[in-house]
């Protein structure tokens, strides 16, 4: 699954992530998806469902961090690479920013459990990026075309 991911991360322009930092992130996010549930995409297959997780985990990673795994923002509240609150995610923010699989696994936790809540998986994703089902639609709807697939 490296391969087709690691030519998602690359394509994106050169100020979100380096060539560098591409074959460690699209790495670390085949690991993950190859061991975690992946998100509940209505009508596809596991494999299918994996795949498209992971894209959106690539297109989620960059654009919230350029894929670095000790990305901080939102006044430090916001730590690693899918910008993730630590209380949410149940671990410290040091342990957010030092392990990216961790951040990853992490992250795609709160997707699925707000994708469940929401009933959807582009209500869960609203809700991961702005606190509720119906917020952050544009934002959500951009990612999910970026990554190719259908929210």
């Amino acid at each position: 699954m490296l391969a087709p991911l690691f030519f998602l991360a690359h394509s994106f322009s050169p100020a979100r992530i380096d060539l560098v930092d591409v074959i460690p992130f699209a790495a670390d996010v085949s690991a993950v998806i190859s061991v975690e549930e992946p998100l509940p995409f209505a009508g596809l297959d596991e494999l299918a469902r994996r795949v498209a997780t992971g894209r959106l985990l690539i297109v989620w990673g960059i654009y919230e961090a350029g894929g670095r795994e000790n990305a901080l923002g939102d006044g430090g509240k916001s730590c690693g690479v899918l910008q993730e609150n630590p209380y949410y995610a149940g671990v410290t923010c040091t342990a957010l920013r030092s392990d990216r699989r961790l951040a990853l696994a992490k992250g795609l936790e709160l997707m699925r459990f707000a994708a469940a809540q929401c009933g959807s998986v582009a209500g869960g994703l609203r809700a991961y990026a702005g606190g509720t089902c119906t917020a952050r639609a544009a934002l959500v709807a951009l990612r999910c075309s970026r990554a190719g697939v259908s929210c």
